[in-house]
């Protein structure tokens, strides 16, 4: 239903000329040729009633916010501002923007000094390392919290594993999977899944030994570190392996995607 109201307010944005949008320019490409074919402009991403629309200076502001004027009084939608961010996506602070946010009614700007990152559908928007950072931490005490609520079940430790899988590592995969991670993350993520597989059942056992499938005697516990490295691979297959090397590709990502088997 959203897809079908918000079509024509996006259709207005691309077909408005002062609005150029973001380019995204090849670096290979220095100075391209007359008969060379540029990018198309970014513009506006939607997902149901979320929308971000990519400005490149103050004055497409104003014609930002005719153009939701007008579909206001088609739709009787409304623009909440106060639930809107202006993100730099240089990181570079919004000073020469600052009047006329102001004067749209949009108080909330993110950058390079912001403490935290602009979260958008789940997805961190960073432009300095401690908003990472943070992030990060944030993951980690939500799944810690998670883990401490499901301790209190009286499970068995096949019952663990499988909430472990499905119910305390699953929420991160959303969010980490377009983000380079260092390997300390995915160790404290190990802690915590430890941790929670050995309550009250047995003396706490090395992370590889809990990955083994259960057919030979493991509980098939999901690596982190892998399943990042899976989920990293499926976003970047179409944009580095042609149509033609799909086999190949689901080759590597069934390699890539199995859980790390140590040597008995």
């Amino acid at each position: 239903l959203f897809n079908l109201v918000l079509e024509p307010l996006l259709r207005t944005i691309y077909a408005t000329s002062s609005l150029p949008g973001f380019v995204f320019h090849n670096p290979l490409i220095r100075q391209p040729s007359d008969n060379q074919a540029s990018a198309p402009s970014l513009k506006a991403l939607a997902y149901a009633d979320d929308i971000i629309v990519f400005l490149s200076s103050p004055e497409e502001i104003q014609t930002l916010m005719s153009i939701f004027s007008i579909y206001e009084r088609a739709s009787n939608a409304r623009l909440n501002c106060h639930k809107t961010i202006a993100v730099s996506i240089s990181g570079s602070p919004l000073d020469s923007w600052q009047s006329t946010l102001s004067s749209a009614g949009i108080i909330h700007c993110h950058d390079r000094s912001s403490p935290t990152a602009a979260i958008y559908l789940g997805f961190p928007l960073t432009s300095a390392k401690h908003q990472t950072t943070a992030f990060l931490s944030d993951i980690l005490f939500k799944t810690q919290n998670r883990a401490q609520q499901l301790q209190q079940r009286n499970l068995s430790i096949l019952g663990r594993s499988l909430v472990a899988n499905s119910l305390i590592m699953s929420p991160i995969w959303h969010a980490i999977r377009v983000l380079a991670l260092p390997q300390s993350f995915f160790d404290k993520i190990r802690s915590v899944v430890i941790k929670f597989l050995s309550r009250k059942n047995f003396p706490a056992v090395g992370f590889q030994s809990c990955q083994r499938p259960r057919k030979e005697g493991g509980i098939a516990i999901l690596d982190p570190s892998t399943q990042h490295a899976a989920l990293q691979l499926r976003w970047l297959q179409p944009l580095l392996l042609p149509s033609t090397d799909e086999p190949m590709y689901d080759l590597s990502l069934i390699h890539i995607s199995e859980p790390t088997r140590p040597e008995p």
